[in-house]
C-alpha cells in the first residue's frame, strides 16, 4: 500500500517534471527562433519585392540569364569579362550591389533539353548552325549524368530618406542595370517580387524549396516574413562559421574576404581570365 501509494506519488511528481520540461523546451525553442530571427538584417520584405533593411536602406533583387560564357569563343569571353569589370564601376556613392550565385545539381539530358535545338524531321536552310550548335552544346555537356547549373541574383541597395524616394531610385536603377546587362554581356535582367525573394532566402537560410507564400494568409496571421526566413537556430560558437539549423539538417557558412589587392594587378581581367 505505502509502496502503491509512493508510486503514485512519483507518477505525479514525473508528470509534473515532464510538464515542466516541456515548458522549459518551449521556452528555450521560442529563445533560439527570436535570436535567429533577430539576426536577420532587414525590417519588412513588401509584395512588390522591395526590401526595408533599415537605417535609410532600401534594396531589390533581380534575376540574371544565362549569358553562353561556357560556349563563347577565348576572344568573346575575355570581352565578357571587360564589359562584366566594366559594369560594377558604374554604380556611385550611395549605391550598392551584391552578386549571389546558387550552384544546383541537374542532369544532363535535363539540361540538354532547355538547351539543343529542336531538328525538324526534314532539313531546311537552318539545318546546318543547328547541327553545328547542338555538337558544341554536346561536347561542353560531356557525359557526366549530371551538371552544375549556376543561377545568378544581383541586388542592388540604395539610401534614401523615404521609402517612396527609394522606389524611385531602386526604380530607375533597375531600368539602368537590365539595360546595361543587355548592352554590355547579352544577359536579361528581371526583378524578382516578394514571393520569389522569400522563395530564394528561404532556401538559403532554410533549406527550404517549398514554392509560393501568402501575403495576405501572413496579415491575417500576425505573421511577419522573419518567421518564414529565420532558420530554427544559430550557432556562432565558431568565430570563423556559422551554423543554420534549416528544415533539412545543418547548413555551415563562412565568409570569405578578399583586401589588400597587389599595385601591380592590372585594371583588365586577362589574368584572371587565364586563371
Amino acid at each position: 500500500m505505502l509502496l502503491r501509494d509512493k508510486g503514485k506519488l512519483s507518477q505525479r511528481s514525473d508528470s509534473k517534471q515532464h510538464n515542466l520540461d516541456g515548458r522549459g523546451k518551449t521556452k528555450r525553442k521560442s529563445a533560439a527562433v527570436q535570436r535567429a530571427q533577430s539576426l536577420l538584417w532587414y525590417e519588412a520584405l513588401l509584395e512588390s519585392g522591395v526590401c526595408i533593411l533599415g537605417d535609410g536602406k532600401y534594396s531589390v533583387t533581380l534575376k540574371l540569364s544565362d549569358i553562353n560564357y561556357q560556349m563563347a569563343t577565348e576572344e568573346h569571353q575575355q570581352g565578357l569579362l571587360e564589359n562584366y569589370a566594366r559594369f560594377f564601376n558604374k554604380f556611385s556613392q550611395n549605391e550598392q550591389l551584391m552578386i549571389t550565385i546558387i550552384n544546383r545539381r541537374i542532369e544532363r539530358d535535363a539540361l540538354a533539353a532547355k538547351v539543343l535545338f529542336p531538328e525538324p524531321r526534314y532539313g531546311d536552310a537552318l539545318t546546318e548552325y543547328r547541327t553545328d550548335h547542338n555538337r558544341i552544346v554536346r561536347s561542353k555537356l560531356g557525359d557526366r549524368r549530371y551538371r552544375i547549373v549556376a543561377e545568378k541574383f544581383v541586388t542592388l541597395t540604395v539610401t534614401s530618406p523615404s521609402l517612396e524616394q527609394a522606389k524611385e531610385s531602386l526604380h530607375r536603377l533597375s531600368r539602368t542595370v537590365t539595360t546595361q546587362m543587355w548592352s554590355l554581356l547579352e544577359c536579361r535582367a528581371e526583378q524578382l517580387d516578394g514571393v520569389a525573394r522569400i522563395e530564394i532566402l528561404r532556401e538559403l537560410t532554410r533549406r527550404c524549396y517549398r514554392k509560393g507564400f501568402d501575403y495576405a494568409g501572413m496579415a491575417t496571421s500576425g505573421a511577419t516574413t522573419r518567421d518564414e526566413l529565420a532558420p530554427m537556430e544559430v550557432d556562432l560558437a565558431k568565430q570563423n562559421r556559422m551554423v543554420l539549423t534549416g528544415d533539412a539538417g545543418e547548413i555551415y557558412c563562412q565568409c570569405l574576404l578578399l583586401r589588400d589587392y597587389p599595385t601591380w594587378l592590372a585594371d583588365t581581367l586577362r589574368l584572371i581570365h587565364r586563371v
